[in-house]
C-alpha cells in the first residue's frame, strides 16, 4: 500500500524526491519507491511519534525535512525574542507593546523565508493566544493573554509558541500559493482557490515554489485545506475544543463517570485529535512543540 502511495503520486514523488527520502531514512538510493524505503520511513515514524504506515506524506515530510520556521536556527532566534519579551514584560507594560515585540521577532523569521508580512492587531480571541487569518493575511494576538501584570516562564513559552505556530500557518499558505503558481495558476485563480488577498497571490506568482520536498508538502496541505479535504477541514476546525475544554471534560468524567460525562470526554478527545491530525495543523503543532523544546533547552542551559 505504501509503495502504491508513492507511485500513485508520481508528480509529487519523482525520482529525485524519492532519492532524498531514501537518503534521509538510510535506505538504498535507487530513486524508485520500494519496500526498503517504506521500512526506513516506518522506522523514522516510529521514532518520532508519527503514524507508522511507511508513507512520507504531509505529516511525515515536514518532520523528516525541516524547513523555514521549523529549522533549529529559526526556532532558537525566536526563543531569544520570546525570552526578551518575558524579561521586559513589566517594562513593556501593555498588551499592545508586548504584541509589537513578539510580532517584530516573528516578522524577522517570515522575512527570511520571503513571506509577505501579515498585518497585526490585538483583539479578544477567547480560545487562543494568537490566530492567523489567511483571507485577511493577519495575525491577531489575544489581549487577555498579553495583559497579566507578570508572567511565568511556562506561560511565556506557551504564548511565544502560539505566536510561532500562527506564523508557521502564514508560511504554509504562502508556499501553497507558490505551489499553485508553479502549476500555472494566475493570481486571480490562486485568490479564488484560497481566498488570500490579491497582493499575496500576485507575490506567489512572482515567486513560484520549486518542485521538490516542499512542493510535495504544500500540494498535500493545500488539498487538505482548500481542495478535496476542505469540508472535513472546516468541520474538524469547527468541532475542535480548546485544551482547557478537553481537560475540564476529562476531569469531570474522572470525578463523576456518568455515561454523559464519559461520552462528552470521549467526543471532545476525538475532535481534538482529528483537528491536530489535519496536515497543516499537524505541521504547525509539530513546529510549536519543537520550538518549546528549544525554549526549555535554553532555559535549562542558558
Amino acid at each position: 500500500m505504501a509503495v502504491s502511495f508513492y507511485r500513485g503520486k508520481a508528480d509529487l514523488y519523482p525520482p529525485d524526491v524519492v532519492t532524498k527520502i531514501q537518503h534521509a531514512v538510510k535506505s538504498p538510493e535507487t530513486g524508485i519507491a520500494d519496500a526498503e524505503m517504506v521500512q526506513g520511513v516506518a522506522r523514522f515514524q516510529s521514532e518520532n511519534v508519527l503514524k507508522v504506515d511507511g508513507m512520507a506524506g504531509p505529516r511525515t515530510l515536514p518532520r523528516l525535512f525541516n524547513s523555514g520556521l521549523a529549522t533549529e536556527t529559526d526556532r532558537k532566534e525566536f526563543v531569544a525574542v520570546g525570552k526578551g519579551v518575558e524579561a521586559s514584560w513589566a517594562t513593556l507594560g501593555t498588551a499592545e507593546e508586548r504584541a509589537k515585540k513578539l510580532f517584530e521577532g516573528v516578522k524577522a523569521q517570515l522575512d527570511k523565508e520571503n513571506v509577505p508580512t501579515p498585518t497585526m492587531e490585538v483583539g479578544d480571541l477567547g480560545k487562543a493566544s494568537g490566530l492567523f487569518e489567511g483571507g485577511l493575511w493577519k495575525i491577531t494576538f489575544d489581549r487577555v493573554a498579553l495583559s497579566p501584570a507578570a508572567i511565568t516562564d511556562d506561560d511565556a513559552r506557551d504564548l511565544s509558541g502560539t505566536v510561532y505556530h500562527e506564523a508557521r500557518h502564514a508560511e504554509q499558505q504562502h508556499k501553497m500559493a507558490r505551489m499553485l503558481a508553479t502549476k500555472g495558476n494566475t493570481a486571480a485563480q490562486i485568490h479564488a482557490k484560497m481566498g488570500i488577498p490579491d497582493t499575496i497571490a500576485a507575490d506567489a506568482v512572482g515567486n513560484p515554489l520549486p518542485r521538490g520536498i516542499e512542493f510535495a508538502v504544500a500540494a498535500q496541505q493545500f488539498d487538505s485545506q482548500f481542495g478535496a479535504g476542505r469540508a472535513h477541514f472546516i468541520q474538524a476546525e469547527k468541532d475542535a475544543p480548546s485544551i482547557d475544554e478537553l481537560r475540564a471534560a476529562q476531569a469531570a468524567a474522572k470525578a463523576n463517570p456518568t455515561a454523559a460525562n464519559t461520552a462528552k470526554a470521549a467526543r471532545l478527545l476525538a475532535a481534538f485529535k482529528a483537528y491536530h491530525d489535519l496536515p497543516s495543523e499537524h505541521d504547525a503543532f509539530g513546529t510549536e512543540s519543537d520550538f518549546e523544546a528549544s525554549w526549555d533547552e535554553i532555559t535549562t542551559n542558558p
